[in-house]
C-alpha cells in the first residue's frame, strides 16, 4: 500500500506544482532550477532570534519556530496523531500497512519542508512564513490524535454515565477545549497576529526575555503611522528605525495624511 501512494505522490506533487504556476509552462526546468536557487542562495537576511541578531540563523531556527508559535493544544494533539499512527491501536477499517504509509508520507511531507530551512547557508528569516506548508500536516496528525483521545473519553464515559447521544456531546465539548486556546490568543493579538508565541515560552513577554523578534515586516507601523498623523507637532521631524522602513511608514500613507 506504501508505495503506489508514495508513486502517486511522485507524480502529482510536481505535475500539481508545475500545472497550478503558468510561470514554469515555459522554460520549465531552468525556471524550477531557478526557483530553488533563489530561495537556497538568497542574500542574508538578518533576524533577531534567541538573543542574537543573526545574518544565518542556526540550524534549529524553523524547528524552535514551530515550537513556540503553534499552539500547544495543536502541537500535543500532532505528537498523539503521529503515536496512533505508529502504534497498533485500531484505526477504524485501515489496515496497519494504510496506517504506517499514512505515517511515512505524513513525515516525509513534514521534512521535506522544513529540511531545507534547517540547511546553515540557507536564510532563515521572517518567523514561519518560509515553511509554511509544514502546518497542514501538522494539522492532519493533530486531526488524528484528537479523534482517538475523543474515542478514549467517549468509551470512559459511557462506562460511567448512562447519557444519550454522548459522542456528538463529547465532540463538541472536544472541539471547543481545543480550540478554545488558539481563539483567546487570535482575539488578544488581533490585529497583530505575527507577535503571537504560546505558552511554552511564555507567550509575547517570554519571546521579547528570550530574544525572538516582537513582530516581522513592519506589521505595527501602520497604527505608528496614524498614531504619529494625529499626534506629531507641525512640521516635526520623525526618525524611522530601523533603517529602510521609512518607506514603509509612507506607504501606510502618512505623507497624505501629514504633508508637512
Amino acid at each position: 500500500r506504501f508505495w503506489p501512494l508514495a508513486a502517486c505522490f511522485a507524480v502529482l506533487g510536481p505535475l500539481s506544482f508545475w500545472g497550478t504556476w503558468p510561470w514554469l509552462w515555459h522554460d520549465t526546468l531552468p525556471r524550477f532550477m531557478g526557483y530553488f536557487r533563489f530561495h537556497l542562495q538568497h542574500y542574508p537576511v538578518s533576524v533577531m532570534y534567541l538573543g542574537r541578531n543573526w545574518d544565518y540563523a542556526p540550524w534549529h531556527y524553523p524547528l524552535v519556530m514551530t515550537l513556540v508559535t503553534t499552539p500547544p493544544a495543536v502541537l500535543v494533539l500532532a505528537a498523539v496523531g503521529m503515536g496512533r499512527l505508529w502504534g497498533r491501536e485500531q484505526l477504524g477499517a485501515a489496515p496497519e500497512t494504510a496506517r504506517r504509509a499514512a505515517l511515512v508520507l505524513g513525515a516525509w511531507a513534514l521534512l521535506v519542508n522544513i529540511l531545507p530551512n534547517c540547511l546553515p547557508e540557507t536564510p532563515k528569516y521572517g518567523g514561519v512564513r518560509l515553511f509554511l506548508p509544514v502546518f497542514p500536516y501538522v494539522a492532519l496528525f493533530a486531526a488524528v490524535g484528537f479523534q482517538g483521545l475523543q474515542e478514549r473519553v467517549r468509551r470512559w464515559a459511557e462506562a460511567r454515565m448512562p447519557v444519550d447521544d454522548l459522542r456528538p456531546k463529547l465532540a463538541a465539548l472536544g472541539v471547543f477545549l481545543a480550540l478554545v486556546g488558539p481563539l483567546m490568543a487570535v482575539s488578544q493579538f488581533t490585529p497583530y497576529h505575527l507577535s503571537y508565541y504560546n505558552a511554552f515560552i511564555g507567550g509575547l513577554p517570554g519571546a521579547v526575555r528570550a530574544g525572538m523578534e516582537p513582530t516581522y515586516w513592519g506589521d505595527t507601523y501602520r497604527a505608528a503611522a496614524v498614531w504619529l498623523a494625529e499626534r506629531a507637532g507641525k512640521g516635526e521631524c520623525v526618525w524611522v528605525d530601523p533603517v529602510g522602513f521609512e518607506s514603509t511608514v509612507r506607504l501606510f500613507e502618512i505623507m497624505p495624511l501629514r504633508p508637512d
